[in-house]
Parts: C-alpha cells; structure tokens; sequence
C-alpha cells in the first residue's frame, strides 16, 4: 500500500470510492463539495491510500467538516 498527498487527478476515484462506501450521503457530504472544502483548507493534509495505483483510501487531517472517517 502506498500512501501518498492528493492529487487533482485524483478527484474521480476519491468521488467514486466515497458513493459507493457511503452510498446516501446528504448533499452537504457529496464528494464533489467536500474535496474542494478540503482544498481551500490544508490541502497538504489530505492523503490517499493506493494499492496498485487504484485508489482504496483517504485520509483528511485538521478539517471540521468530517470526523472519524477511515476510508
């Protein structure tokens, strides 16, 4: 596993991964939202987790908007 900082190429698969772990989410949770939340606020604290360059994680620090998320 590799973790690596997020990337904007990113985008696609962290949105994926998060509709299907988290399928009804209100709107205020949609992934779209969320990341561009993230980036205005520590973008350096956002990670992803690959394995074989498929992305199977995401790790966000030091933001208010979600708390105890492991993806």
């Amino acid at each position: 596993m590799n973790i690596r900082p997020y990337q904007e190429s990113d985008a696609e698969s962290v949105s994926a991964l998060w509709d299907e772990v988290f399928p009804n989410n209100p709107s205020h949770s949609s992934p779209k939202l969320v990341i561009s939340q993230k980036l205005a606020v520590q973008p350096e604290l956002f990670f992803v987790a690959e394995i074989s360059s498929v992305i199977v994680g995401t790790i966000m620090a030091g933001y208010d908007g979600h708390r105890g998320w492991l993806l």
